[in-house]
């Protein structure tokens, strides 16, 4: 339908380049056992291009960033109920492995009308000037005869 908010995911990573799922692990029990914050967490990891936060991002945007095998990843884990505000674990992409700390997840959901009630009525100005136009062009053409070869 064309008024559902789609699913938003929030999270921040720790990038952590050439590393097994063994050392990603001890990395993210060092980061729990100190209770760090996200912020404070990257100092267990490197530089990643696109950044760290990603706040209230559509899974297409997750998919564009960080590819397939890590969206599916982090996807499951999120619908499955992993819990907010908290380290849910590490996850693998094309490019190494990122340590996920979940801000939150919003489920997709209808709209209510306040949402929506500015595309609705932009809907339906542009579907009257579209009938206008097209009643336009009918009567123009009443008055040309039109060969076609």
């Amino acid at each position: 339908s064309d008024f559902v908010a789609p699913a938003r995911v929030s999270f921040s990573h720790v990038f952590l380049r050439n590393v097994s799922s063994d050392q990603a692990a001890e990395i993210l029990a060092l980061i729990r056992s100190e209770g760090l914050s996200p912020q404070a967490a990257l100092k267990y990891g490197t530089a990643f291009l696109s950044g760290f936060d990603f706040m209230q991002v559509r899974w297409g945007e997750v998919h564009s960033q960080f590819g397939s095998e890590f969206t599916d990843a982090l996807r499951s884990r999120v619908e499955q109920g992993a819990a907010s505000s908290s380290w849910i674990g590490a996850v693998a992409s094309v490019f190494g492995r990122h340590l996920i700390y979940l801000h939150n997840f919003e489920v997709e959901r209808p709209q209510q009308f306040d949402e929506v009630v500015d595309q609705l009525r932009w809907d339906l100005k542009t579907e009257r000037e579209q009938e206008a136009l097209d009643a336009a062009v009918r009567a123009m053409m009443t008055r040309y005869e039109v060969h076609r070869q």
